[in-house]
C-alpha cells in the first residue's frame, strides 16, 4: 500500500516562524540534530488517513458477517468502560484528538454496529468487534482499553469460549506492542487450550516498526538524536524518547502521538515546544499541504525509476517498495519477518509484495534474484554503499528457528 506522507523540507525550516522559533531554543551546535529531527518527521494528511481507514475496513462489509466498531481511547486506571446494563459509558465532554476522528469516520459508514452495547451485540448475534486506533506505540493505552474492554462478564465469556474474534486496526503499530495486548488479555496459549487467545486476535496496520532498528527511522546519525533528546531535562525524562522510549516519528494531522521526542510536544519550565497542545500549528499544515516548488534536488528514488531503460517490466509496477525489498533480497534478507522489519511493513503486505515480485520475474519462488532480476538493478545504476555493523553479527548456528518466529496473521 503506498501512503502518501510529507515531510518537512530545508525550505519550510526557513520559512517557517514557528520552526524558527523552536530552533532558536538550542544551542548552536546541537541545531544541525535538531534540524535532523524535523527532516525524518513523517506527517499524515486527514485525507490520507481516511483513504487508508475506509479501504481497510472495505473488507468487513463483504459477506454475510457482522462486526461492531469501538475506538480505542485513553483511559484512567479508575476509568469504567462499560455500565452495569451493559451499555458503554459515554466518553468525556472534552475533545479527545484522534479518538473524535476515528469516531466520526465510523459514523460516516452507516452500515457499521457503532459502539454498540452488549444487548445489540447480543441481538445481532455480533461475533467480531473491531477496536480502531491512529497509532499503538507503546501499547499502554491499547492494552488498558482493551482489557476494560474485555473485563465486562458477558465479553469476558464470550471470549473464553472464543465466541468472540478481535481486530485491532491501527495505521501504524510497534511489533513490541503486540506482545503487551496479548498479555493483558485473559487466558493462554497452551498447546492444550482449544481456544488459543494468539488465535482470537487479529493485527492489521501498513505501518509496523520495532523499537530496536532507530537508523530505519532517524538515519544514521540516530546516536546523535537520542543525545539530544536525553540532554533535554525540562522534558519529563518518559517523554524525552517518547511515551514508552517508542522514539516513533509519525505524526497524524489530526493528533500529535505522545511517542514522538518529548521536546517536540511537551511544554514545561522554559521550555516551548514545537507542537503544543499536541496539535501543529496552522502555519505548518499549511506549508505541508501547498505542492512544493520546482527543485533541482529531485528525490533519489524518482530518479532511479526515470532511469529505467528496461523494457521488461513495467515501470508503474516498480514502485518505492518494491524497489527496496528487491535491494534487500540482492543484500541476502529473504526472510519474510526480517524484510516486514527492515522496511516497517505489515507481513501481509511484504506477501503481496514478494508475490508480485515473483510474478513479475523478478525473483525466484525463494526468494532469490532471477537473471531478470539482476539485469533490472544493473539497469537502475544505484551506489550502494552499506555499512554493516559487525559487533551485532550472531552466528547463525546459535540462532532460533525462523519458521518458529512469525508474527501474528
Amino acid at each position: 500500500m503506498d501512503i502518501a506522507i510529507k515531510k518537512i523540507s530545508n525550505q519550510m525550516i526557513e520559512e517557517s516562524s514557528n520552526i524558527l522559533a523552536w530552533l532558536k531554543q538550542f544551542k548552536d551546535y546541537e541545531r544541525p540534530t535538531a534540524i535532523s529531527i524535523l527532516t525524518h518527521l513523517k506527517f499524515i494528511s486527514r485525507d490520507s488517513y481516511s483513504t487508508w481507514f475506509n479501504k481497510n475496513i472495505y473488507p468487513f462489509l463483504q459477506g454475510n458477517e457482522k462486526f461492531a466498531f469501538y475506538a480505542i481511547r485513553k483511559m484512567e486506571a479508575t476509568e469504567e468502560l462499560w455500565e452495569g446494563n451493559g451499555d458503554i459509558i459515554n466518553r468525556p465532554a472534552e475533545k479527545l484528538g484522534s479518538e473524535d476522528f476515528v469516531i466520526s469516520l465510523i459514523n460516516n459508514n452507516n452500515n457499521f454496529f457503532d459502539h454498540p452495547s452488549i444487548d445489540k451485540l447480543k441481538k445481532e448475534k455480533i461475533n467480531n468487534i473491531v477496536l480502531i486506533d491512529d497509532a499503538i506505540g507503546s501499547g499502554k493505552r491499547a492494552s488498558t482499553y482493551i482489557r476494560k474492554f474485555i473485563n465486562q462478564k458477558t465479553l469476558k465469556s464470550w471470549w473464553s469460549y472464543g465466541i468472540i474474534k478481535l481486530y485491532i486496526l491501527s495505521f501504524a503499530r510497534t511489533i513490541e506492542s503486540e506482545k503487551i495486548i496479548l498479555d493483558s488479555l485473559p487466558g493462554s496459549n497452551h498447546h492444550k487450550r482449544k481456544y488459543k487467545k494468539s488465535e482470537k486476535i487479529n493485527f492489521n496496520s501498513p505501518i509496523i516498526y520495532t523499537n530496536k532498528f532507530l537508523s530505519k527511522r532517524w538515519g544514521a546519525e540516530y546516536e546523535h538524536i537520542l543525545k539530544l533528546c536525553d540532554s533535554k531535562t525540562d522534558i519529563p525524562e518518559n517523554y524525552r524518547r517518547g511515551f514508552g522510549k517508542v522514539m516513533s516519528n509519525i505524526i497524524f494531522e489530526h493528533s500529535v502521538p505522545n511517542n514522538i521526542p518529548g521536546m517536540l510536544f511537551c511544554k514545561k519550565n522554559h521550555w516551548l515546544p514545537l507542537f503544543p497542545n499536541r496539535t501543529i500549528p496552522i502555519e505548518i499544515i499549511e506549508m505541508l499541504n501547498n505542492k512544493p516548488k520546482k527543485s533541482t534536488n529531485k528525490p533519489v528514488i524518482q530518479s532511479i525509476i526515470k532511469k529505467n531503460k528496461s523494457k521488461s517490466f513495467n515501470n508503474q509496477m516498480i514502485n518505492n517498495e518494491m524497489l527496496q525489498l528487491i535491494l534487500l533480497i540482492k543484500r541476502g534478507v529473504r526472510n519474510k519477518t526480517s524484510l516486514s522489519l527492515r522496511m516497517d511493513l505489515d507481513i501481509k503486505i511484504i506477501n503481496e509484495l514478494l508475490n508480485k515480485a515473483i510474478c513479475t520475474g523478478l525473483i525466484t519462488q525463494k526468494h532469490f534474484l532471477t537473471k531478470s532480476g539482476k539485469n533490472f538493478l544493473h539497469a537502475q545504476n544505484i551506489n550502494e554503499d552499506f555499512n554493516y555493523d559487525y559487533s551485532l553479527y550472531i552466528p547463525k548456528s546459535w540462532c532460533a528457528d525462523q519458521s518458529s518466529i512469525q508474527p501474528f496473521a
